[in-house]
């Protein structure tokens, strides 16, 4: 890894003498193969739906001296639940063929110990545009070979084309899986920050198999020359499409002490109500959303807090503002998403102004004045 990325030699644990290494969708075995080959003092068990590329692996490994590698048919979105603690994880080809990408990738990362390494390939969005635009061909023999028909009679500066430069493009096998998965989900570099936040994985940066393209981001970006910028990264590829050849290849940690840390379902923080607030907020809901001791705590520490005679910005502002009114501000600006909760605020400020939020940007009427402080209660 030290050679990969220079900068973790002083980071490095303490490494397990006999390391275990998991691979979910090993394929034919090739993968599984290259990385027994790699970790030599490694336990690898390589994982697979499908029992004749296992077969062909199986077959393959002894034959090229392999002795550290187990092969096992099973079923990734099975091992939910499951306890164990890799110190390596490697799944480059089957996270994005899956229903749910963030799903299977949550069970890799429960069964990966603390402080221990992921390696995760993606299709990139950009990359395979030449991909996605060759579509719409029945998944036959006969379909396969007239979408290869196709593309051959495309003019040369045709996008879709570009598929003609792959080897898997000769290989009837090798272009179904190409092109003709039934579930193929392609991700953006901003969609990858959030599935890595959303698991609390740390990013430790791209295995790319062109040097060139590193050392070109670096003279892009300077100011990053660990090239862990994902929003960066985003920049780049925008201006250079082909940059990671199809496929995000790269690594990550799991953190220490992460064990037991809650991990949050996908749809967490999706709306019960998928209304627009503007519908929703109509109806006035003269309510309010913590007990009276929790009100009370809420409006002490405003008391404590709020400058006397500050100007205040009072978000998520309903009939209930919480500030205390024992405590005389200059200017006092509410916001809220029904004018009639927002009239009912009982606040003797003389300054206070209410004002509803549509769903589009709008400028808050400060005046000159900068608000001393900034105040929101659970509604966030």
């Amino acid at each position: 890894m030290t050679r990969l990325f220079p900068r973790l030699a002083d980071q490095e644990q303490p490494w397990p003498e006999a390391p275990h290494v998991f691979i979910a969708g090993c394929g034919t075995g090739r993968h599984a193969i290259d990385t027994a080959q790699r970790f030599t003092d490694a336990a690898v068990l390589a994982l697979d739906l499908s029992r004749p590329s296992l077969g062909y692996g199986a077959r393959k490994a002894p034959e090229l001296g392999v002795d550290n590698l187990q092969f096992i048919q099973g079923d990734l979105l099975a091992l939910d639940g499951e306890s164990a603690a890799y110190d390596i994880i490697e799944s480059a080809g089957v996270l994005h063929h899956l229903d749910d990408t963030l799903s299977g990738w949550r069970i890799l990362t429960n069964l990966l110990a603390d402080g221990s390494l992921m390696k995760i390939g993606l299709y990139s969005e950009a990359a395979r545009r030449h991909i996605v635009a060759a579509g719409g061909y029945a998944p036959t023999p006969d379909g396969i070979r007239r979408c290869r028909q196709d593309i051959l009679a495309l003019p040369a500066n045709d996008i879709v084309r570009k598929i003609v430069a792959s080897p898997d493009f000769y290989n009837l096998s090798s272009f179904r899986d190409l092109i003709f998965h039934v579930y193929e989900h392609h991700f953006t570099l901003p969609a990858l920050a959030t599935m890595l936040d959303e698991l609390g994985l740390e990013f430790l940066g791209f295995e790319l198999t062109d040097p060139a393209v590193l050392a070109k981001y670096r003279s892009e970006f300077p100011d990053d020359p660990a090239a862990l910028d994902l929003s960066n990264w985003a920049r780049f590829e925008a201006c250079i499409p082909d940059a990671f050849a199809a496929i995000y290849q790269f690594w990550l940690r799991k953190p220490a002490g992460s064990a037991g840390r809650p991990v949050l379902p996908s749809d967490a923080f999706r709306w019960a109500d998928e209304v627009s607030d503007d519908e929703f907020y109509r109806e006035a809901r003269l309510v309010t959303h913590i007990d009276d001791g929790a009100i009370a705590a809420v409006t002490e520490l405003y008391r404590e807090r709020l400058p006397k005679g500050g100007a205040i910005l009072d978000l998520m502002s309903s009939w209930v503002s919480h500030l205390p009114d024992d405590v005389r501000f200059d200017r006092v600006v509410g916001l809220g998403m029904n004018n009639e909760e927002l009239a009912a605020t009982p606040v003797s400020t003389p300054r206070y102004a209410r004002i509803s939020i549509p769903t589009r940007p709008c400028l808050l009427p400060m005046v000159s004045s900068t608000p001393s402080r900034s105040a929101s209660r659970p509604s966030i």
